[in-house]
């Protein structure tokens, strides 16, 4: 009996041990992500899950803290953060740098967007410093020109819909 108490008590201990060890993990994790360069951090996350997970697509979106937040909560993928870098370091508006995108799809191949039906494949997701998820998509292309819808959240700041000439 007495044997018995002392077992279920050094059960009780190690559980409560390996539960502070993994609370202190997570958190000087925490702390890393924080002190990364946001797409760095974003990044991080996404390869730490995909190779837990067995994840091998860069498609794939992963809930991921933005810039470390907690509040901040994005679902974003590989490809998003490779789109990022470049919109981040681009200088340009969002609304610019989708135009830039779409039209290089465009010239690239005129019938892109009657192959992609999964938004994952054909919109591009940008987000800007605060964490708002900028989405933008396109209609179809007709007599040379396309128009292109944009929306953000959580801030509705960047929506708009353009229509942009391929010429």
């Amino acid at each position: 009996m007495i044997f018995g108490i002392f077992h279920l008590g050094g059960i009780i201990i190690k559980e409560k041990l390996a539960e502070v060890s993994a609370q202190a993990t997570v958190e000087q994790w925490n702390k890393e992500i924080a002190a990364m360069p946001v797409w760095d951090g974003i990044e991080r996350q996404i390869r730490e899950h995909n190779q837990f997970y067995g994840i091998s697509q860069d498609w794939h979106k992963v809930g991921v803290r933005f810039g470390g937040d907690p509040n901040k909560w994005r679902n974003i993928s590989l490809i998003d953060v490779q789109r990022n870098r470049k919109f981040w370091s681009g200088g340009l508006t969002p609304a610019n740098f989708a135009k830039e995108y779409f039209l290089k799809r465009y010239q690239e191949n005129l019938h892109w967007n009657d192959h992609y039906t999964e938004d994952v494949f054909r919109c591009l997701y940008l987000w800007d410093a605060d964490g708002n998820e900028i989405r933008a998509d396109v209609g179809s292309l007709y007599h040379g020109e396309f128009i292109m819808y944009m929306s953000s959240y959580p801030d509705p700041k960047y929506t708009e819909e353009l229509k942009v000439n391929i010429e």
